[in-house]
Formats: structure tokens, C-alpha cells, sequence
């Protein structure tokens, strides 16, 4: 699989892992510390849920080469920076990805000492937050029962804009938003999630 393909594996399933458990994210702020950090998809995966995030990555490469992407929409040096910038758009309910390249230590006590908590912070236990949640290489429980009960599996699928989706479905704002946030993904393909029998639907129109 192309590493096109990876990210936006790994951006939907971080998506997936958002929506299972709130249905909205506006309004709300998701951190995110730590090598990888930047480059993992939980920005895009956010601001595509309708949130904010903050992505503490002291590789700067790394951060770079994400906002090249068009995954970080902000990068600042100085926690100062990053809270001035989603102080706004939070308190305005719009999505924005913010990366602080930092050391991670010497942030997270500042956020600390600032008061500043999270809504959720993911993989990143020292991040103040509401609510802590730990990614593994595979989905939760709750992101697994959450496509269960829909009977949604996986996919990749030409042309998903020919695809007909309600603008409440989850899967709307995905098709529709990842280009934003991952510049190099193609346009004419998207991972997504299908039931079985949209799958047979789509496939019998398209081949």
C-alpha cells in the first residue's frame, strides 16, 4: 500500500476514533505530544470532526512536511502563540490545527502551570486534559462497535464524489474535507467506509 494510502488510513481511523464518541467536536480542543505527533492524521481528523487540535511535535521536519500537506493550518514556536491562535477559533467554533514545534516536557508544564485543559488528549498522558485516550496499531472497541452497528467496512473507492451522502453522515465531511488537509492524497481515490450493500450499489454503477 502507498504511503498516500497509509495516511489516510490512519487519518480515517483517527477520525472514526473521534465520531465513535462524540458526534461533534466543535467547540472543542484535542492535544496530541510527542514524536509523531504531527505527522499521525489526528489534525486533519479533528478539524474534519469540527474541532480544534494542537499538535506538540519537537521534530521539525516533521512539522514542516506537514504543513506543506496542508495537515497543520499554523506553526508556532511558543505555547503563547498556539493559545492565542486557538483561543479564537474555539471560541468562534471554527476547526483549526495548530502545531507547536517544542520540546514536549517544558510545554506540557506550561499548559499545566497555565491551566489550560484539554478536551482530549491523545496518546499523551501528561497533556491536562478531560479525558485521556490511548491508540494501538488497531481500532478500540468503541470505533469497532461503532462500524459494526452500521455495517461499515473499509474501502477504497474511485471516485467518491459520485458517492451519495447525507450532510449529517459522518462520511460527507470526510470525502469532502481530506483533500484540504492532505494535499498529496488523490483526488479521484478515497479510503472510506461502506456498508455492504452501498458497496454493491457503487460497484455496479461505476464498473
Amino acid at each position: 500500500m502507498s504511503q498516500e494510502f497509509q495516511l489516510q488510513r490512519r487519518t480515517l481511523r483517527m477520525y472514526g476514533e473521534l465520531v465513535s464518541r462524540e458526534p461533534s467536536w466543535v467547540g472543542k480542543l484535542v492535544v496530541s505530544a510527542g514524536a509523531g505527533a504531527a505527522a499521525s492524521g489526528l489534525g486533519a481528523a479533528t478539524a474534519l470532526a469540527g474541532g480544534c487540535c494542537l499538535l506538540i511535535d519537537a521534530d521539525k521536519d516533521a512539522v514542516r512536511g506537514e504543513y506543506r500537506d496542508g495537515g497543520v493550518d499554523f506553526v508556532v514556536n511558543t505555547l503563547d502563540e498556539a493559545l492565542r491562535v486557538l483561543k479564537n477559533e474555539l471560541r468562534q467554533a471554527r476547526p483549526l490545527v495548530v502545531a507547536l514545534n517544542a520540546e514536549v516536557a517544558p510545554s506540557l508544564s506550561e499548559m499545566g502551570e497555565r491551566g489550560v485543559l484539554a478536551d482530549l488528549a491523545v496518546n499523551a498522558t501528561g497533556v491536562p486534559a478531560n479525558e485521556h485516550l490511548q491508540l494501538g496499531e488497531r481500532p478500540t472497541d468503541t470505533l469497532k462497535a461503532w462500524l459494526l452497528e452500521r455495517d461499515w467496512h473499509e474501502q477504497a473507492v474511485e471516485h467518491p464524489m459520485e458517492l451519495t451522502l447525507a450532510a449529517e453522515d459522518p462520511r460527507f465531511a470526510w470525502v469532502r474535507g481530506i483533500a484540504r488537509y492532505q494535499r498529496s492524497a488523490s483526488r479521484e481515490r478515497r479510503v472510506l467506509w461502506l456498508s455492504s450493500a452501498e458497496l454493491l450499489s457503487y460497484s455496479s454503477r461505476v464498473l
